[in-house]
């Protein structure tokens, strides 16, 4: 029987407890929240299965997971890196976009140096081989 817990500011992310509400000197520690129980785990896309803690207040006052915001490290935002850099790293310095520095460093952080440097070499990647690597990572 989940219980999620929301800050009332922000609607941010959700602290959940399965086993029950959590207690009140607990609640006290979370500050202005907004508490909800829900009898099944809301349903998470497949695409973003490692997401299952990230939920939020929707607009519609329901809980679910936010399409613009991506947790770094799970495998839905790597393939959102892989994506940028199959799209972005064959073209010229000029054509690409003015936060594709900061792309670049998270896909060194998150992905592996000879995967991102593969994508940086100027050759276009098949999706054949983009599958694989996805397979590689272990990201599919």
């Amino acid at each position: 029987m989940p219980w999620y817990y929301f800050n009332n500011s922000d609607k941010s992310l959700a602290y959940m407890s399965t086993d029950g509400k959590l207690a009140d000197s607990e609640i006290l520690k979370l500050g202005d929240i907004t508490e909800r129980y829900q009898e099944t785990h809301p349903e998470i896309p497949s695409n973003r299965s490692d997401e299952y803690k990230d939920l939020y207040i929707l607009d519609d006052d329901t809980l679910g997971l936010r399409t613009d915001c991506t947790r770094i490290n799970t495998k839905y935002n790597k393939r959102l890196l892989l994506d940028f850099l199959q799209m972005y790293g064959p073209l010229d310095e000029i054509d690409r976009p003015a936060d594709f520095d900061l792309k670049l460093n998270m896909c060194y952080d998150q992905l592996t140096n000879d995967v991102t440097d593969e994508f940086l070499s100027g050759e276009i990647i098949s999706m054949a081989r983009k599958r694989e690597i996805i397979a590689e990572l272990g990201i599919g």
